[in-house]
């Protein structure tokens, strides 16, 4: 049978026409290779599918062939005959039109990003102006209307699961309910089997089960009946202590035992309330004068700060030593948002803004906010895409060099940059002299606190000093001339402790503080949760990592040590820390050896508070106030706060007692130590820290080791 021709027409069936066209496609396409392999012609095929999908084919380079197609002496006659002139002019007239279209609009983009606005007029910016808050406002209101409306998804989503999760817990508590009934039937018919099978042989049994019951109520003290009565059900689970940790007993008891009872020399309380000799070398910040400013700056640098009150600190030195590379304006830096404290405190909220430009007006321009032109330049900006003004590649302890070749282009480009992270980011070696000493200002002459903190501060430094009443110190049978002598050497001082001991420490720390299983466990579940249990420290026992020094020490531990040091009971003592973790419970210890133990809510009133209260920023800067006005400074671990104070103290040559961590560490996993022993070995590792000036060594931070590069040796 002959096969039908078929007609050559538009198939109407969608599912048909896509069918024949991938079955017709392939087949071209298999003609055309057979094409060029026969013949050795160059073949090239393009097809668009009814939806606009790109298929094709070609027996070398497509684009050689099509080269090859364009350049043929036919084709070229055809592209390039002559126009007609009214189609040249019209040609002419669309290419000038559209030149003129894209000018115009590329200028006007640019002006709406606040660039190129120095030929308008009065009438043409506020138009602009109008165009861009009528713009604003649409965006705002779209923006508002997309808001409310994730609001009120939320806010439903929310009362359904309000109602779920009172649905489930009606159905938790009928659970509970049903299951007690059943576990008190249960006890019920045991005690009923128990009582009947306990009866003599040849009592009668009763059948009324109500009588029965009655007369096993008068037999509910035999030891049978007791025994069953265990099996009711426990307690809900509200009513079970759910404490994260066991409040740990002291762990060392044979020192506590003989610091409790130790006996202090007046020798040794003179040599220990005694000021630092002098060292030979003196601050030299006040005297220096650097390179004069240029006549014009070269634009505006912002930096972003996150961290706490001393990292901060740190950042801004380095953002006035930045922008004196630069030849820049410095705005005042911004204070991020600290994710652990929440702490929302500006520079301003803290340190003297006024007092920060005068000191540095001769060194660096500084600026507290802005000019309008650039006031697009915000957090909330940089947050929400890529900027071209941001620099987020800034690696940690970066060479001034770095700045010159990173930074400073794109000033000179936008007239401003933005260094999002800034925290240890300049390096510390390599830095000019200039820079070096111009840091040094910054910190030790430049930031001074607000009056509301330093006024706070002199208020507790006076009431440490001035106490209402005098303790007796330890010791009964000394005698009077001893005790009055002991007792002078100490008054009116005050030693300031830096207990840093929080959650975060003794988790990241990976030692065993005593908590028991329950602490172990809070602290391995804060660890993964924080730091996805990338801590080294966990790997290693407690005493590997004690006889290291690198277990920060509690408040018994630091107790210890002060004592060992020659602190009677009756030295005040300034607690400066944001909390301790275990509470009262961990410092019961430190307080029962040094009863006299302050901080500022002991020292200050409710309404003197107020204004810092529950803003960690504000807290640390009174803190390190009084810190800086105490005769004696010790902190029981290292970090920002420590190194901060550390470095502070002695650019002015005060007594600061650093701890001997890997000492300590050893002594104190050594349970076979006696007092005196534990004594004679913390007095002999600490006879020179204790203030003495160390120089700063390759790759060490200047904000902790002043000399050199912050003082001048003495002539």
């Amino acid at each position: 049978m002959a096969r039908e021709k078929i007609r050559i027409k538009k198939i109407d069936n969608l599912t048909a026409r896509q069918v024949t066209f991938s079955k017709r496609r392939r087949g071209i396409i298999k003609k055309a290779n057979e094409l060029s392999i026969l013949c050795d012609a160059d073949v090239a095929l393009i097809i668009f599918s009814a939806t606009g999908k790109l298929f094709e084919f070609s027996s070398s380079s497509m684009r050689d062939i099509l080269g090859r197609y364009n350049l043929h002496a036919s084709n070229i006659n055809k592209m390039m005959g002559p126009p007609s002139p009214y189609h040249q002019q019209l040609e002419n007239c669309n290419l000038s039109r559209l030149s003129k279209e894209v000018e115009d609009k590329t200028k006007q983009l640019r002006q709406m990003r606040g660039e190129d606005l120095e030929g308008l007029n009065l009438e043409e910016l506020q138009r602009l102006e109008k165009s861009l808050e009528s713009g604003l406002s649409r965006v705002s209101e779209k923006k508002g209307e997309c808001v409310m409306s994730q609001i009120s998804s939320l806010e439903k989503r929310g009362s359904e699961l309000v109602d779920e999760n009172r649905r489930l817990r009606e159905q938790l508590v009928t659970l509970e309910m049903a299951k007690t009934m059943a576990l008190k039937e249960a006890v019920e018919t045991e005690s009923a089997t128990t009582n009947v099978s306990s009866y003599d042989s040849g009592a009668p049994i009763e059948d009324d089960f109500s009588d029965t019951s009655l007369k096993l109520g008068k037999r509910l003290k035999t030891p049978e009946i007791e025994h069953t009565c265990v099996c009711l059900p426990p307690p809900p689970l509200t009513s079970i202590n759910s404490s994260e940790w066991n409040a740990p007993r002291p762990r060392h008891l044979r020192l506590l035992e003989g610091a409790l009872h130790r006996q202090i020399s007046i020798r040794q309380q003179v040599e220990l309330w005694s000021p630092l000799p002098d060292q030979s070398w003196k601050p030299c910040t006040q005297s220096f004068t650097g390179s004069p400013l240029p006549e014009k700056s070269q634009g505006f640098l912002q930096v972003f700060l996150d961290g706490g009150l001393n990292q901060q600190r740190m950042g801004i030195c380095d953002a006035v030593a930045v922008a004196k590379i630069l030849n820049v304006t410095l705005v005042i830096p911004r204070l991020e948002v600290n994710p652990v404290w929440q702490d929302s405190s500006s520079f301003a909220d803290i340190f003297d803004v006024d007092h920060f430009i005068t000191v540095l007006k001769d060194e660096v321009r500084i600026v507290r906010e802005l000019p309008t032109q650039y006031a697009w330049s915000t957090r909330d900006y940089y947050a929400t895409g890529i900027r071209a003004t941001r620099i987020k590649t800034a690696p940690t302890h970066a060479s001034a060099e770095w700045y010159v070749e990173n930074v400073l282009p794109v000033i000179q480009s936008y007239g401003i940059a933005a260094v999002a992270p800034f925290s240890h980011r300049l390096a510390f070696d390599n830095v000019p002299e200039s820079i070096q000493r111009l840091r040094c200002k910054v910190n030790f002459e430049a930031l001074n606190f607000v009056p509301r903190i330093r006024e706070l501060g002199d208020a507790l430094v006076h009431r440490l000093r001035n106490p209402p009443s005098t303790s007796k110190t330890s010791g009964d049978t000394d005698p009077t001339e001893r005790v009055n002598t002991i007792a002078k050497s100490g008054a009116g001082k005050f030693v300031v402790l830096h207990l840093r001991f929080d959650k975060d420490m003794a988790a990241h720390s990976g030692c065993d503080f005593g908590g028991g299983k329950a602490e172990k466990l809070a602290l391995a579940k804060y660890r993964q949760v924080i730091w996805q249990g990338r801590v080294l420290n966990s790997q290693f026992t407690d005493e590997e990592l004690r006889n290291k020094g690198r277990c920060p020490l509690t408040p018994e531990e630091i107790g210890l040590l002060l004592s060992a040091l020659g602190f009677t009971n009756n030295t005040r003592l300034y607690l400066a820390s944001h909390q301790v973790y275990g509470g009262e419970a961990r410092i019961s210890t430190l307080r029962k050896l040094f009863p006299v133990l302050e901080n500022k809510k002991s020292l200050a009133s409710a309404e003197e508070l107020a204004e810092v209260e529950g803003k960690a920023s504000l807290m640390a800067a009174v803190d390190y106030y009084v810190s800086m006005k105490s005769d004696i400074f010790i902190s029981a671990s290292p970090g920002n706060m420590h190194n901060a104070l550390l470095a502070h103290r002695a650019y002015l040559n005060l007594k600061t007692i650093n701890p001997n961590m890997i000492l300590l560490g050893q002594v104190l996993v050594n349970k076979s130590l006696g007092w005196s022993e534990f004594e004679g070995a913390v007095v002999n590792g600490h006879k020179n820290r204790q203030g003495q000036l160390r120089l700063r060594k390759q790759k060490q931070s200047i904000y902790t080791y002043p000399a050199p590069d912050c003082m001048c040796k003495a002539a």
